[in-house]
């Protein structure tokens, strides 16, 4: 400890077992944040789950709207192999997705800090993303709407497991 800064020396930066944490350093659970940041506030998370969905809605309306025009087509004999595959990638992302957003719900019942809650939050709620975006990317290539709501579905049902705290 540098004595007239009150800073720590970089040598003093590891935590021996059973010393008390210094102001300013990580903690060493697993973190997501580094040293001196602290997590976002739930007024910065509810921005970032609206710029979450205001994204996947205005790809969603972009596809559509390029489809509706013929402005993107699927291309002739590749057409039938992306309207057998891409369901089954949908089906397998959703499924892996889905996997995924129940151990991180776990977690977050779990977590006791607000960053702990916030890291599996964005997590949650990118996981959903994913999800609706590809259904999004579905319908732009096949004009089927029916991955894309069912994508922003889940979407909103992550959304609902991984709630902003409350201030």
């Amino acid at each position: 400890m540098n004595m007239q800064s009150g800073k720590p020396e970089p040598s003093d930066q590891s935590q021996q077992p059973g010393q008390a944490q210094q102001p300013g350093q990580a903690q060493q659970s697993g973190q997501a944040w580094r040293s001196g940041q602290s997590a976002p506030t739930p007024a910065a998370q509810q921005i970032i789950r609206i710029g979450l969905v205001t994204g996947v809605f205005a790809f969603g309306a972009i596809a559509w709207y390029l489809r509706e025009n013929q402005e993107v087509t699927s291309g002739g004999a590749d057409a039938d192999g992306l309207a057998t595959i891409l369901p089954m990638v949908f089906a397998a992302v959703l499924i892996g997705s889905a996997g995924v957003v129940f151990l991180f719900r776990r977690r977050r019942l779990a977590a006791s800090t607000p960053a702990e809650i916030a890291t599996t939050n964005i997590v949650g709620w990118a996981l959903g993303e994913g999800v609706a975006l590809l259904g999004a990317v579905i319908l732009m290539l096949t004009g089927n709407v029916v991955y894309f709501a069912a994508g922003v579905v889940y979407m909103l049902a992550v959304f609902v497991m991984f709630p902003v705290p409350r201030t």
